[in-house]
C-alpha cells in the first residue's frame, strides 16, 4: 500500500471521527453515539468483531384489519437487538434483515413474510417506523400512490 493509501485510509478515519463527535454533541447522544460507533466497525475486513446493540423501544402498535386498533408498547417490553455482522433486528413486534446503513438511518425489512415489510430506524432521534402491507399495497406505496397498511408499529428507542 502506499503512502498516498494510508492518508487516505487517515483521512476518512479523521472524517469518521468528526462525524461521531458532530453526532454526539447534536443533542442526542444516547443512540447516535452508540450506533454511530458501531457502524464504524462495519467496514473493517481486518476481522474486528462486529458488535450487537441492544436498545429499550416503546410506543404504539397499530392494527389496521379487520378494523383498526391501536395499543401502547411499553418500553419494560419493546426490548431491540439490532446484530449489526449478522444484519439483523429483533424488536418486540418481529424479527426483521437490514437492507441498508447510512450516517442516518437503518433501513430494514422482511423478505420471507407473506406482508411487506419496510423498517426504519433514524440513528439521530432513535425514532423506529415499521409498515406491513399486503403486496398489491406496497407496489402502489413504491410507485408514489396512496397504500393501505395491515400494520404499524411507532417506537422511540434509546440503550439499555
Amino acid at each position: 500500500m502506499s503512502s498516498l493509501d494510508d492518508i487516505g485510509d487517515h483521512a476518512k478515519d479523521a472524517s469518521r471521527r468528526l462525524r461521531l463527535t458532530q453526532l454526539y454533541h447534536f443533542g442526542f447522544q444516547w443512540i447516535a453515539t452508540s450506533l454511530c460507533v458501531a457502524s464504524l466497525t462495519l467496514g473493517k475486513a481486518d476481522g474486528a468483531t462486529l458488535q450487537t446493540i441492544n436498545l429499550t423501544c416503546g410506543g404504539s402498535f397499530t392494527l389496521s384489519e379487520p378494523k383498526t386498533v391501536t395499543r401502547p408498547l411499553d418500553p419494560g417490553v419493546g426490548a431491540t437487538s439490532i446484530d449489526l455482522e449478522g444484519g439483523k433486528i429483533s424488536t418486540a413486534v418481529g424479527n426483521f434483515i437490514i437492507m441498508k446503513i447510512t450516517d442516518s438511518e437503518i433501513l430494514f425489512d422482511d423478505p420471507n413474510g407473506r406482508l411487506k415489510v419496510t423498517g426504519h430506524l433514524d440513528r439521530l432521534t432513535g425514532a423506529m417506523t415499521i409498515f406491513w402491507r399486503h403486496p398489491a399495497e406496497d407496489e402502489k406505496m413504491r410507485a408514489g400512490l396512496p397504500s393501505k397498511t395491515v400494520m404499524y408499529a411507532e417506537l422511540n428507542c434509546k440503550p439499555l
